[in-house]
């Protein structure tokens, strides 16, 4: 079997296709994301109102950050107190329990004289929640807020095929989905060091070296020829 997984491998029979994901500046990758194409709806957060929008994972890795699409202010003003993004898992894809959370206080968030700029992306790093998502399960990022209402930015009635942007209305006890449509977001990890080792053999089977056709093994081949031939001469 080894002697014709070589001879393939030499004929350029045996390919091995790896799939590289997106890796960031910071080398982190990007394990989920939807950038909307035509930014035409804002659902606005704080108070008991939340948005959540669920996504599936494509690498399996712990949390580095998690970049949300906020509508620009028009004053610095009017930022709200703070900011809270969690990660929850879903169950029958509605956001469920609560992984991991992230409070910033008097937040920076875009501001713009404006007021009609396209979204900007908010981020916030998470890599201190050691939150780790498995690849192919779903969840949901979660926004809400205190004081001044932020908005996040999407579209309506929806593009992302992959996941489903929710509203809740009651700190997050329930989940609809209303007219929120689905809004922006990107999510990057960290993998974790199974998933390195997978992506170092994957990069060492693209790097193996042919063997030449004077193979070892074919003196092995040949003898073992000899010695099953019915007239006992080497074919």
């Amino acid at each position: 079997m080894r002697y014709l997984s070589n001879k393939l491998t030499q004929a350029g029979l045996l390919a091995l296709t790896v799939a590289v994901p997106a890796v960031t500046a910071s080398g982190s990758i990007v394990t989920a994301e939807f950038l909307p194409a035509n930014e035409n709806n804002n659902y606005g957060v704080g108070g008991a109102f939340f948005a959540a929008q669920t996504f599936p994972v494509s690498q399996s890795g712990v949390i580095d950050e998690v970049s949300i699409l906020l509508l620009p202010v028009d004053d610095a003003a009017d930022r709200p107190d703070s900011i809270t993004i969690s990660i929850a898992d879903t169950v029958a894809g509605v956001p469920n329990a609560i992984l991991g959370s992230f409070t910033v206080d008097n937040p920076e968030t875009p501001v713009d004289a404006s007021f009609r700029p396209p979204g900007a992306l908010y981020t916030v790093d998470f890599s201190g929640q050691a939150v780790s998502l498995l690849a192919g399960e779903t969840y949901a990022w979660t926004v809400s807020g205190t004081g001044n209402t932020i908005s996040v930015r999407g579209d309506f009635p929806g593009t992302y095929a992959d996941g489903q942007g929710f509203e809740s209305p009651d700190n997050g006890v329930s989940w609809f989905t209303g007219p929120i449509g689905d809004s922006g977001f990107v999510i990057t990890v960290v993998p974790e060091p199974s998933s390195l080792i997978a992506f170092g053999l994957g990069g060492l089977l693209i790097a193996r070296p042919r063997r030449s056709l004077t193979n070892p093994d074919d003196s092995v081949l040949a003898s073992a020829a000899e010695s099953t031939s019915p007239t006992g001469a080497a074919a």
